[in-house]
């Protein structure tokens, strides 16, 4: 969340090592998804990938493997959403929607906005309000407040052609939380989806500074990154989709 990817990937790296070595399934299957989570999100696309995602549905089958399925699921269905796939995305939040495990329950407001994505860009509007909808009442009712930033990222995308003010009224509150929360790795998102927003408000000059600040932060995740290839790799990737974020197109 802090989107310090070089930790991250390090510790779920060394999770899997010792999972693997001392048998437990669940907690390897959890590792090794983290790691196609984080290397997605810096962009990364190869048979390296494939090999983890292998590797994570391989410990979902072995016994007591399931424990942690819902996250192992949801964390393939973000991962699916960052390359492109969306029906791919799509079969895994419901996968994981329709199951049981150990960590259900809390990712619930989580796998529901990843679908309602699947289902916004297969053009299915209806269904994705329905999600948000439903991520929206188990947030009214349980204190998660690192979900809800993404809420209002995913509400903006369902709700921003037709509600160009609430959306940008959300999505201010939104960068504000994500913010102080320090959750890096979505504030420059927030700060994209508000860029669009702005622009179709027609307010280009505040547009144009909002995607400044998305370029701050992605530079100050980038100069955190030690490994040149990462940095670079991010940094491509991350530019690029605040393109497609912020593009009046969309």
């Amino acid at each position: 969340m802090l989107g310090d990817y070089e930790a991250s990937i390090a510790f779920f790296a060394e999770a899997l090592r010792l999972a693997e070595e001392s048998h437990q399934p669940y907690h390897a299957a959890r590792a090794a998804s983290g790691l196609v989570g984080r290397y997605a999100q810096v962009g990364r696309d190869d048979d390296y990938m494939d090999q983890m995602k292998a590797k994570a549905i391989a410990h979902l089958k072995a016994p007591m493997g399931t424990m942690t399925a819902s996250s192992v699921y949801g964390e393939l269905g973000w991962a699916a959403l960052e390359a492109g796939r969306d029906e791919e995305a799509r079969e895994w939040f419901e996968t994981a929607l329709a199951g049981s495990s150990s960590t259900r329950h809390f990712e619930e407001p989580s796998l529901r906005l990843g679908l309602a994505l699947a289902q916004l860009h297969a053009g299915d509007k209806a269904s994705a309000v329905n999600e948000v909808e439903a991520a929206s009442r188990f947030l009214e009712e349980k204190p998660l407040p690192m979900f809800k930033p993404v809420r209002a990222l995913v509400a903006a995308a369902v709700h921003g052609p037709d509600d160009p003010a609430g959306s940008l009224a959300s999505l201010t509150e939104a960068a504000a939380m994500s913010e102080s929360l320090g959750m890096r790795w979505l504030t420059w998102r927030i700060h994209g989806a508000r860029a669009l927003m702005l622009g179709r408000s027609g307010s280009p000059e505040a547009a144009t500074e909002a995607i400044s600040s998305a370029r701050e932060v992605i530079g100050g995740i980038a100069s955190d990154i030690v490994d040149d290839g990462l940095r670079s790799a991010f940094s491509e990737h991350s530019l690029s989709r605040l393109a497609g974020i912020a593009s009046p197109t969309q």
